[in-house]
């Protein structure tokens, strides 16, 4: 029997939560070691299913050398290091950081740090960019804060001291073991880079438009990288494990069609049959609810693909 909903828990930092929601996944069937790369969670048990433990998986964490690590709580200095400066602080080097060294002007500073700049803004960057020199000449990076007085600010660093960097390397290095067909590299390399994320991006970051548009974008590679790696992961058979990543996949975001599909298929040669009709039937009702539409490309071909009785 299979259950039709189940409490997604909260997630350790590897697992990237960012958020708790209600979303109906039936049927994990059996336990074993699974998952990304960093820390446990354990998946609860369904009817008729059982439970599925997600644990350290071997040899797929990256160990990260950048000096400034924005995928998650922005900080500087190695994974576990303590979130660092204040909002502000970490809003202007986020800004910079994301021009990559060039000159960000005052004028669109302003921009990434309020929608509606308050009378003291300027004065109140050239204090925040006090404070993140004294910072940096406090920690042990490379990175340096270069004031062009009157017009702005840029953040001088080598290309493999930012995470983004790094992630967005290691994501086209698994893209291109995958078009050479050598899918175990791919899956190792992509879990590797979904390993330097510790948290949603833009979490701890002031709340304004430009900010925010800025977060999205990233957040956004985090979820496609994770149903590319889905993908690759049905492909080898590790099925129980791109299942559990999927799982988190569609609480963090539950409008990802293509998520929903890849989870059918998964569901399909793990639950059966019948447990893949059912998942069908709560993916469409979940993404008209999130997405105010009832076409669902990959959905519906997985349900087409399943009413044939032919492989998804």
């Amino acid at each position: 029997m299979c259950s039709p909903s189940v409490t997604q828990p909260s997630c350790t930092a590897g697992d990237h939560p960012f958020s708790e929601r209600q979303v109906g996944l039936p049927c994990p069937t059996k336990s074993r070691d699974a998952g990304p790369p960093l820390n446990q969670m354990a998946l609860p048990a369904i009817d008729g299913c059982g439970s599925l433990q997600r644990t350290v998986y071997g040899g797929d964490m990256h160990i990260s050398k950048t000096s400034l690590n924005l995928l998650g709580h922005v900080r500087i200095g190695q994974i576990n290091s303590r979130p660092w400066e204040t909002t502000m602080v970490r809003g202007l080097i986020s800004a910079l950081a994301a021009n990559q060294g060039t000159m960000v002007s005052t004028y669109r500073l302003l921009n990434w740090l309020w929608d509606e700049p308050p009378a003291s803004a300027e004065a109140n960057i050239r204090s925040y960019a006090t404070k993140l020199r004294r910072s940096l000449l406090d920690s042990t990076s490379n990175l340096r804060l270069v004031t062009y007085r009157g017009n702005g600010y840029a953040l001088e660093f080598d290309e493999a001291d930012l995470d983004v960097n790094e992630f967005k390397k290691l994501r086209i290095a698994g893209q291109q073991l995958k078009a050479r067909g050598d899918l175990t590299a791919a899956a190792h390399t992509m879990r590797a880079a979904l390993s330097l994320w510790q948290g949603r991006a833009g979490d701890d970051l002031p709340k304004t438009v430009s900010m925010g548009m800025h977060a999205d974008g990233l957040n956004l590679d985090w979820l496609s990288t994770t149903e590319e790696l889905a993908e690759i992961e049905f492909e080898i058979g590790d099925l129980e494990v791109m299942v559990a990543r999927l799982m988190n996949l569609l609480a963090t975001d539950p409008a990802r069609d293509r998520g929903w599909a890849l989870l059918v298929r998964g569901q399909n040669l793990i639950g059966g049959h019948s447990c893949a009709v059912q998942l069908v039937q709560k993916a469409r009702v979940v993404l008209a609810q999130t997405t105010g539409s009832t076409q669902h490309p990959h959905t519906d071909y997985a349900a087409r693909q399943l009413s044939g009785r032919r492989p998804v």
